[in-house]
């Protein structure tokens, strides 16, 4: 039984660690829609962001 509850405990750590980068790209997309700018290039930003992140650090 606690290996399982073990096993939940990491598996829901990590969804909320790996979800937080699509979190705040999500909230910025929203905050920019409602002032009235499309900008439909969240993805691709993102994955620019990370791919300079890793080619500088």
């Amino acid at each position: 039984m606690t290996r399982a509850v073990s096993l939940i405990t990491v598996v829901f750590a990590a969804a909320i660690t790996a979800g937080t980068p699509i979190l705040y790209a999500s909230l910025g997309e929203l905050i920019s829609e409602r002032a009235g700018v499309l900008n439909l290039g969240v993805e691709g930003m993102m994955l620019v962001g990370a791919v300079l992140l890793s080619w500088c650090w």
